[in-house]
């Protein structure tokens, strides 16, 4: 069941999803205005969701939403309704420029298409000198507009598309007057961690909010502080991420090390996409050109430009010199997460971890993985047979009643082979979990066995055909 309105706005710092695509927007045709790409923004979406994302955010700035008009927002938040988004939950972002009345009917048409929570940024319509007050009137009739939809509100500083900054106690201004109650979070994209992020942690009146970051080098450090500001020590910090975009599966390691917290490790994580992030980033104060990332997955040029060959080639030289494989290989998968874009060949030949990763390897994670847990009690030969005979049949369900072509087919259908590649892992998972409690050697018992199955079935007698 996908989380509501109402859950978040009961616990925020309980159900707020740790993590937010700030989603790309595929686009078409050419300049000077290019259109979405409906059909490529729903692919993306559902591959997106199929490898585990938690929310997405539509209408971002990283896919250009501060530029679009209403007519074209309004149309992509609701072409992203019909892709297949099973548990991840959508949001919205709606700027205060567009004018109470065109917010009021995309409010309404938010509520009907299912977004639970609505995100408001300081409208591009203030002065730079506006005051908090300012701010919050800026920005209050389109939090009672959304409330008066009992929607979840999400409030948002991001100066470098707005100009004016949303500072904590402007946000607690909000919090307090009307609509205010269904604030649930703060999204803070701003570069100085210690006079954005940490002082929204330390405001008395959002200690009951999640504060969700949004500049990416700051994740490390917010994961960390988060604790420390719930009496609970539940986490106070999430992320909304525009690199999440191009750098999914990174993303989703980096989160689960910091679910272990493995510091040392989402340090490293974090530092192989700021390295990317800073290849497609002119001025070291700006948020970066993320467009480029964009272009290089297959989904479009910019709205109204279009991506260099050199800024392309700065980001893919970024990524091949990576200090460590398994940070390329993971980006890798992420730029090529539609697997056809203009880029995949090269992307691809980075992106295949069995050419560098050896069988001790997957013994030695698989058997952490137990450990961890302390698992092993429960693992003996017999219980783990029996796993690895249900995962093959959870695995042969998928073919159940499908021809042999279809099933040769299933790449075509991203969903459905992400599913099947999962059931493999298991597989091959419970194998290694055998192989580790009966000390046996895969790669020597496979060579032996094929040593056995070429005398069993010489090529001259059985090619082309079996017995």
């Amino acid at each position: 069941m996908r989380l509501t309105s109402a859950a978040l706005i009961a616990d925020p710092i309980g159900n707020y999803p740790a993590a937010t695509v700030a989603c790309f927007d595929a686009t078409c045709g050419e300049l000077p205005r290019r259109q979405l790409d409906d059909a490529t923004n729903v692919r993306f979406l559902e591959r997106l969701s199929s490898v585990g994302v938690p929310a997405v955010l539509i209408a971002a700035s990283t896919g250009h939403g501060h530029v679009r008009t209403v007519d074209e927002l309004r149309h992509w938040l609701r072409i992203a309704t019909t892709a297949k988004l099973r548990r991840t939950v959508p949001m919205a972002l709606l700027r205060p420029e567009d004018g109470i009345e065109a917010n009021r009917g995309l409010v309404r048409d938010l509520r009907e298409w299912g977004y639970p929570v609505v995100f408001i940024r300081p409208g591009t319509n203030l002065p730079r000198e506006a005051t908090d007050a300012e701010v919050a009137a800026n920005m209050r009739p389109l939090v009672e507009a959304a409330a008066s939809e009992r929607l979840a509100v999400g409030v948002y500083s991001i100066p470098d598309v707005s100009g004016v900054r949303l500072t904590p106690h402007a946000a607690a201004d909000l919090v307090q007057g009307p609509g205010g109650a269904n604030i649930v979070a703060v999204k803070v994209t701003e570069a100085d961690y210690a006079a954005s992020t940490l002082r929204f942690l330390e405001h008395p009146g959002l200690r009951h909010l999640k504060i969700v970051q949004g500049w990416d080098p700051h994740l490390a450090r917010a994961l960390q502080d988060g604790p420390s500001y719930d009496p609970a020590r539940r986490q106070r910090c999430g992320v909304t991420s525009g690199p999440m975009s191009f750098a999914v599966y990174q993303y989703l390691h980096l989160l689960s090390a910091a679910e272990r917290e493995d510091w040392s490790e989402v340090a490293e994580a974090q530092l192989a996409v700021t390295l990317l992030f800073q290849s497609m980033q002119d001025d070291p104060a700006k948020f970066a050109d993320l467009q480029r990332a964009k272009h290089v997955m297959g989904l479009g040029q910019p709205l109204t430009g279009t991506v260099s060959a050199p800024q392309v080639e700065r980001l893919l030289d970024a990524l091949m010199q990576l200090p460590r494989e398994s940070d390329r290989f993971r980006l890798a998968r992420s730029l090529d997460l539609l697997g056809d874009g203009p880029f995949h060949d090269r992307l691809a030949a980075l992106s295949h971890a069995d050419a560098y990763t050896t069988v001790a390897q997957l013994r030695e994670q698989m058997a952490r993985f137990v450990a961890d847990r302390d698992w092993r009690q429960f693992h003996s030969p017999k219980n783990v047979s029996m796993a690895l005979a249900v995962e093959a049949a959870e695995l042969m369900e998928h073919f159940q009643w499908i021809t042999a072509e279809a099933s040769r087919r299933l790449r075509e259908q991203p969903g459905e082979w992400q599913a099947v590649r999962e059931e493999l892992a298991d597989v091959i998972g419970y194998g290694l979990a055998m192989a580790n409690e009966l000390d046996i050697d895969v790669s020597a018992a496979i060579h032996d066995k094929m040593v056995q199955n070429r005398s069993k079935y010489p090529a001259d007698r059985f090619r082309g055909r079996f017995e």
